[in-house]
C-alpha cells in the first residue's frame, strides 16, 4: 500500500515541479529535495512491504512513512490550491505572502522530517527493487555536450580557460579530482561546461570523455547505463548492477577520463559515495566537473575549490539579446528599439537565460511538427495548443511512437468557455491526433472544448494518473474499470458532467473541483464497491453532488484522507473508522453537523478547518472526540470558541489559528504535548498571555501580521524549551533590548 501512495505522491509532486509551482511559491528547491529523498524510498518500499509481517521496526517504520506522506500531499495540495486562485486572477495580498511563508515553513520540516525516516532505511538492510521510473529528465532539460550556437557564446571566455588550465595543467598527480561549477538558474553552467568538454586541449589531454545529465533523479544504475553509452556509443542492454558496475571499470580501467555530471540536485553523501567508488578505476589526471546550483552538493561531490559562475555584464548581456531581438540584421538602424532593449537588459541581472527570454521574436521551437524525429523521454508538456490552426500539423508530432514517453500535459489556454462548434470541433481532432504511445503513466488535459475526450484515452492501460481541468464542454469520462493501474484521478472544472464512473474502479485519489452539475460518483444509485481502494477523497464546490450514507459506507470503506464541505460530511458519518491521516473541511454552512459524526473521528490526526461558521456547523463538545489528534489549522473561520473544547486535545502537537479572537484560550494550558503554535491575521488580539511558559514542550512559536499586539509578555524569556520565534507583519510590536 505504502509503494502506491508513493507513486501517486512522486507524480503529484513531479507535476507541481514542472509547472513550477515551486518556483511560484519560493519553495522549488524544497521540492526537488523531497522528489529525490522520495524516489530513494520508493526503491526499497517493495521489499520492506514484503518483509514488515516478520519485523515490527519496519511495520512501525512503513506506518511512519505513509503518515509523512500524506502530510507532504496536504502541502502539495495547499500549494496547487493557492497559485490555482492566483491564475485565476485573484489579487496578490499580505495573505499571499503569509501563505508562501507558512507552506515554507512546512514543507522545510517535511524535508527535514522525511530525511530522518529514510536514513532509518540503512539499519533494516532492505533491497532495492528496479522500479518503473515516475521521474525522469524532462526532454526540455536533457543535455548533451554539443554547444548551442557556439560563436554566440558571451563573458565566458575567462571561466572556460580557467576551467581548463585546471583540468590539463593542474591535477595530473591526482587520482580521481571533482571540480564543481556552481550558480544560479540561467547563468551558463551548462553551456561553461559545454566550451570545456570540446575545448581542442582537453580533447588531446584526455584518453575519455563523456557527458552524462542527472538531473532530478541521481539513480545510480541510470548514471552507469549514460557513461557506458557515452563513452562507446552503444546502449547496454543490463540491468544488474554488478553488470553495470564490472562494465564501467571495463570501460574505463587505467584511462584518464573527463566526465561531465551535469544539473546535480542530489544532496544524499551515501549516493555519491557509490558512485564515486565505481569510478575510482581511471588512470592519474581522470576528472568529473559537477555542475549544480545547490553549494551542499558541490560541498559532498567536490575535491576541487567549486568554481562559482557570476553574472554577466551588461555588456555581454546586451550582446546576447541583440541577437536573440533582432538577429545579425544591423540594430543601430532601429535606434528607438536599441534604447528600449537596453533598458530592458538592465532587468536581467546578469543571467544570460534571462537575456535570451526576453530577446522574444518568432524562432523555430514552437512547432509540433518539430517533435516529429525528436526521441522523447521522461514528460512533455505542450502549452497553447489553441493556436493550432490545422489537426494535421499536430498529427506530425507523432507522439503515438515515443515509447519512452512517461508524462504528457496538453494545455489550451485562453476562453476556457467556447461555445463556437468549430472551436469545439477542431479541439476534439486535435485531442485524436496527439495520441500517446501506450507506455504513458501520466496525463494532464487542461483547457480543452471538445465535447467527448479522444478514443485513445480508453486504451492507456499503463496510465496511472490523470489530471483533467477546465474542460467545460466534456459530457462524460472514459471507463475508468478499463485502465486497470489507474490510482489517481484529478477533475476540476467540468460544466457539463454529471457523473464520475460507471463500474468499479481502482482508484486511491480522487479529486473533484468545480463541478457545479456533478449528480453522483455513480450514474446508478446504488454505489457498491464502487472505490474498494480509495485512500484519498477531495470534494470542492460540488454544489449539486448527493451521496447517501449507505453507498458511501460501502464504496469508501479504506479512506484515511477527506476534504470536503460540510454540507457533504454527513453522508460519511457511518463511514469514519479508518479516517486517521487527515480530513480538511471548508466552506460555510448553516446548518449543524450531528454530534455522533464526530464520534467516529476517535483516529483523526490531522484536522483542517476553513471559511466555516463553526459555531452554527459544529455540535458542542466536538472536540472531545478527538482524542489522537496531532495537528490542528482553524483558518478564516466564524463563530469559533475553543476556550473550553481545546483542553480535550491532549496529544496535539501543532497548533494554527487565523480567526477573529481576544485572547489565548485558557484551555491550552492543558495541552502538555504542545510543540508549534501559529497565529495569523489576529487582528483583535492585542497581547500574549503570561501563562505562556506553562506550554512546557513548545519549540516553536510564529506570529504574523498581529496588527494589535505592541508587546510581548517578560515572561517569554522564561520558556526554556523554546528553539524558534519567528515575529512578522505586527506593525506596532516593539521589542525590548
Amino acid at each position: 500500500m505504502a509503494d502506491a501512495v508513493f507513486q501517486v505522491l512522486i507524480g503529484d509532486l513531479t507535476s507541481l515541479i514542472q509547472r513550477e509551482i515551486g518556483l511560484i511559491m519560493g519553495v522549488d528547491k524544497e521540492m526537488k529535495k523531497l522528489s529525490s529523498t522520495l524516489t530513494t524510498i520508493q526503491k526499497v518500499l517493495e521489499d520492506a512491504e514484503e518483509k514488515q509481517f516478520q519485523s515490527k521496526s519496519i511495520q512501525s517504520w512503513l506506518s511512519e512513512l505513509n503518515s509523512m506522506a500524506y502530510e507532504i500531499e496536504d502541502i502539495l495540495d495547499l500549494c496547487d490550491t493557492e497559485v490555482s486562485k492566483l491564475r485565476k486572477g485573484c489579487k496578490f495580498s499580505l495573505h499571499n505572502l503569509f501563505f508562501n511563508y507558512k507552506i515554507g515553513t512546512r514543507m522545510k520540516e517535511a524535508v527535514e522530517k522525511l530525511d530522518a525516516v529514510a536514513e532509518e532505511r540503512n539499519k533494516f538492510h532492505l533491497q532495492e527493487i528496479v522500479v518503473r521510473q515516475s521521474i525522469q529528465v524532462d526532454w526540455r532539460r536533457e543535455t548533451g555536450s554539443v554547444v548551442n550556437e557556439p560563436d554566440h557564446v558571451y563573458g565566458r571566455n575567462a571561466d572556460k580557460e580557467h576551467i581548463v588550465d585546471i583540468l590539463v595543467n593542474q591535477v595530473s598527480e591526482k587520482q580521481l579530482s571533482v571540480l564543481p561549477i556552481i550558480g544560479v538558474g540561467g547563468l551558463g553552467k551548462t553551456t561553461l561546461a559545454q566550451l570545456v568538454f570540446n575545448d581542442q586541449r582537453v580533447s588531446q589531454h584526455f584518453d575519455a570523455k563523456m557527458w552524462v545529465c542527472v538531473s532530478d533523479d541521481f539513480d545510480l544504475k541510470a548514471i552507469l547505463k549514460a557513461i557506458i553509452e557515452s563513452v562507446n556509443g552503444d546502449k547496454p542492454n543490463l540491468e544488474n548492477l554488478d553488470s553495470l558496475q564490472r562494465s564501467v571499470r571495463q570501460e574505463l580501467n587505467e584511462k584518464k577520463y573527463l566526465l561531465i555530471l551535469d544539473d546535480v540536485w542530489n544532496e544524499n553523501q551515501e549516493d555519491w559515495s557509490k558512485l564515486k567508488s565505481i569510478l575510482a578505476c581511471g588512470s592519474i589526471g581522470s576528472s568529473i566537473v559537477v555542475t549544480t546550483r545547490l553549494e551542499k552538493v558541490a560541498d559532498i561531490m567536490g575535491t576541487l575549490p567549486a568554481h562559482s559562475l557570476t553574472q554577466l555584464s551588461e555588456e555581454d548581456c546586451w550582446l546576447l539579446f541583440r541577437l536573440r531581438a533582432f538577429g545579425l540584421q544591423n540594430v543601430h538602424q532601429y535606434l528607438n528599439l536599441e534604447t528600449i532593449g537596453k533598458r530592458i537588459v538592465e532587468k536581467c541581472g546578469g543571467v544570460p537565460l534571462a537575456a535570451k527570454a526576453l530577446g522574444v521574436g518568432d524562432k523555430i521551437g514552437n512547432q509540433l511538427d518539430e517533435l516529429e524525429q525528436l526521441n522523447l523521454g521522461g514528460r512533455l508538456d505542450i502549452k497553447n495548443l489553441e493556436h493550432v490552426q490545422n489537426h494535421m500539423n499536430a498529427k506530425k508530432a507523432n507522439l503515438v511512437e515515443k515509447s519512452n514517453l512517461r508524462g504528457l500535459v496538453l494545455r489550451w489556454e485562453g476562453d476556457s468557455t467556447s461555445s463556437e462548434l468549430s472551436k469545439i470541433m477542431e479541439d476534439e481532432k486535435v485531442l485524436e491526433v496527439l495520441e500517446p504511445h501506450p507506455n504513458l503513466t501520466t496525463l494532464e488535459i487542461d483547457g480543452f472544448q471538445g465535447r467527448e475526450l479522444a478514443i485513445w484515452t480508453e486504451k492507456m492501460k499503463n496510465l496511472t494518473q490523470i489530471s483533467m481541468k477546465n474542460c467545460r464542454n466534456c459530457t462524460h469520462l472514459p471507463p475508468l474499470g478499463d485502465l486497470p493501474l489507474l490510482k489517481s484521478l484529478h477533475l476540476e472544472g467540468f460544466d457539463a458532467l454529471e457523473y464520475i464512473v460507471e463500474r468499479k474502479a481502482k482508484l486511491e485519489k480522487l479529486t473533484l473541483e468545480c463541478l457545479p452539475n456533478l449528480k453522483g460518483l455513480l450514474k446508478e444509485e446504488e454505489m457498491g464497491e464502487m472505490f474498494p481502494n480509495l485512500l484519498s477523497l477531495t470534494i470542492t464546490k460540488c454544489q449539486l453532488l448527493i451521496l447517501t450514507s449507505s453507498s458511501v459506507s460501502s464504496a469508501l470503506k479504506n479512506l484515511k484522507r477527506l476534504s470536503c464541505s460540510p454540507l457533504i460530511l454527513p453522508s460519511f458519518c457511518s463511514n469514519l473508522e479508518n479516517l486517521s491521516s487527515k480530513l480538511r473541511i471548508q466552506g460555510a454552512w448553516e446548518h449543524r453537523l450531528p454530534e455522533k459524526w464526530f464520534r467516529g473521528l476517535n483516529s483523526l490526526k490531522l484536522l483542517v478547518i476553513w471559511e466555516c461558521k463553526i459555531g452554527s456547523c459544529f455540535p458542542v463538545g466536538w472536540l472531545r472526540h478527538l482524542a489522537a489528534l496531532e495537528d490542528l489549522s482553524i483558518w478564516r473561520c466564524k463563530e469559533v470558541d475553543l476556550e473550553e473544547e481545546i483542553k480535550h486535545l491532549r496529544l496535539l502537537k501543532r497548533l494554527s489559528l487565523e480567526y477573529d479572537m481576544v485572547s489565548l484560550p485558557q484551555g491550552l494550558q492543558q495541552i502538555p504535548s504542545l510543540q508549534s503554535l501559529t497565529l495569523l491575521g489576529l487582528d483583535q488580539l492585542a497581547s500574549l498571555p503570561d501563562w505562556l511558559p506553562n506550554l512546557a514542550s513548545l519549540t516553536q512559536l510564529l506570529i504574523r501580521n498581529c496588527l494589535e499586539i505592541s508587546s510581548l509578555p517578560s515572561s517569554i524569556q522564561e520558556m526554556t524549551s523554546l528553539k524558534f520565534l519567528q515575529i512578522w507583519g505586527c506593525l506596532i510590536l516593539r521589542l525590548s533590548p
